[in-house]
């Protein structure tokens, strides 16, 4: 009866997103990058010809990033990076932070 608790094994990343997403064309394309439209951009059918490098303020304006990984890798390269042990719950201190500069 009872004995020592399982020891926890240790998560590799490929543990963390088992299920990683196939990208699409564009997104291969685009990656690590942001792109914008005056249109909403699909996250699976985007078209790329609508996508514009200028941009008028009475326009509306959309915006797409493509990453290379997920943000629950993203939370593992950190905990990683900070010798700190893999959580899920980490989400909640973890951020991504994307400064884009319009005209400037």
């Amino acid at each position: 009866m009872g004995g020592p608790p399982p020891k926890k094994k240790e998560k590799k990343r490929s543990d963390v997103s088992p299920n990683k997403q196939t990208y699409s064309l564009v997104q291969k394309k685009y990656q690590d990058q942001i792109v914008f439209s005056n249109a909403k951009i699909s996250k699976i059918n985007a078209d790329p010809s609508k996508f514009i490098s200028t941009w008028d303020m009475t326009q509306p304006l959309f915006y797409r990033i493509y990453r290379s990984n997920t943000i629950a890798e993203g939370v593992y390269d950190y905990s990683k990076k900070t010798n700190k042990e893999f959580n899920e719950y980490y989400f909640a201190d973890f951020s991504t932070l994307t400064v884009v500069y319009i005209n400037g």
